[in-house]
């Protein structure tokens, strides 16, 4: 099931649960390289990393503090 899904671009493989699978490895270059399902867009980001990147964007939108009198 997983293989399948990665093949076709819509299943983002966390080597951190499959270290060393080159089945989905493969899967997910092949997938890659066709631009297939999520790999379609060039700024995709992994669900382990939205967090992170809320927070820059959260960040980046502070306004500038004040410097203290």
């Amino acid at each position: 099931f997983p293989q399948e899904l990665v093949r076709r671009g819509l299943y983002w493989w966390y080597r951190g649960n499959a270290p060393g699978d080159t089945v989905l490895e493969e899967l997910e270059k092949k997938a890659r390289e066709a631009k297939k399902g999520l790999w379609a867009d060039p700024q995709s980001v992994p669900p382990w990393g939205v967090a992170e990147e809320e927070i820059k964007i959260f960040v980046a939108e502070l306004p500038e503090e004040s410097p203290a009198p």
